[in-house]
């Protein structure tokens, strides 16, 4: 594996990055993601930590989003239990997707891939100028006669 500039394997900082982003550090993501572009100045190690902040960042505020508007729905009688259980379906399903998003984006990062974390990783590359550009295939166009059709 490769080593950064201070002597640290580089898939050590997005294994770091998306393990804090499963266990919802944004701020401790951010500050990894800044040691890798900074310090190391590698631009993979920083791509990968990049994502996982986005993940964290995400997983944060939909938290904070759900804690905020399940406190003003909750002292309502009735409404707030059935409003309160499906905010909580909600957001069990998007931890749920952060977790599988971060293992998948780890294990890839581990191995050297690229983590591809889906929506972040497109983000990432276009944060640091890698856009992939789309090829269209259009069919060659004929040679026209231009005297017209010969009968």
């Amino acid at each position: 594996m490769q080593k950064g500039k201070l002597g640290i394997c580089l898939w050590v900082y997005p294994l770091l990055a998306f393990l804090l982003a499963i266990f919802g550090q944004p701020l401790m993501c951010l500050v990894l993601f800044l040691f890798a572009l900074g310090a190391e100045k590698d631009e993979w190690a920083a791509r990968q930590t990049l994502q996982a902040f986005l993940l964290a960042l995400v997983s944060s505020l939909m938290d904070y989003v759900f804690g905020t508007l399940l406190g003003a729905v909750t002292n309502i009688p009735f409404v707030g239990g059935v409003i309160g259980g499906f905010f909580g379906v909600i957001e069990a399903l998007v931890s749920i997707v952060v977790l599988v998003f971060a293992i998948l984006g780890l294990v890839r990062a581990c191995k050297g891939q690229e983590a591809n974390v889906p929506l972040f990783g497109g983000i990432a590359n276009r944060a640091f100028g890698m856009v992939r550009q789309k090829v269209v295939y259009q069919q060659p166009v004929p040679p026209q006669n231009p005297q017209g059709p010969q009968a």
